[in-house]
């Protein structure tokens, strides 16, 4: 399991999404989060994390989902 530092917001169905992609992260949003999410989604294809949000210490399993222009993180 990972342990995220940064800290996120999650949206009110309590469903975190990253877009790791722009140019600039989301406020919260460490780089070193960034990076360990990308080896783990390498070696297993999803990554059980927790992570710290305004509703406190969540868990859960991020899944990585790629479109054309973007890709996302999403619990």
């Amino acid at each position: 399991m990972l342990i995220l530092e940064g800290r996120y917001h999650v949206q009110p169905n309590k469903r975190l999404t990253i877009f790791p992609e722009g140019k600039t992260l989301p406020k919260g949003t460490l780089e070193s989060d960034i990076s360990a999410l990308r080896k783990d989604f390498e070696m297993k294809g999803h990554s059980e994390v927790q992570v710290i949000t305004q509703h406190g210490v969540m868990f859960g399993t991020l899944m990585e989902k790629k479109t054309a222009s973007t890709s996302l993180m999403a619990i």
